[in-house]
């Protein structure tokens, strides 16, 4: 039943983050830039990764 539960939690952590990635994209990122959205996500999330890697 924990396993569940850490699942969960682990989906809507994985969720949260993605959201905090768009919104910081959304209020960040330069006008008119040619950069898309996942491509900005993506390079959100690597760096997140690296970090706490590191």
């Amino acid at each position: 039943m924990r396993r569940i539960y850490l699942f969960i939690g682990f989906f809507f952590f994985c969720l949260a983050l993605f959201f905090a990635a768009y919104g910081y994209y959304l209020l960040i990122r330069a006008p008119g830039s040619d950069i898309s959205a996942i491509e900005f996500i993506e390079k959100v999330i690597s760096k997140i990764i690296r970090l706490m890697i590191k």
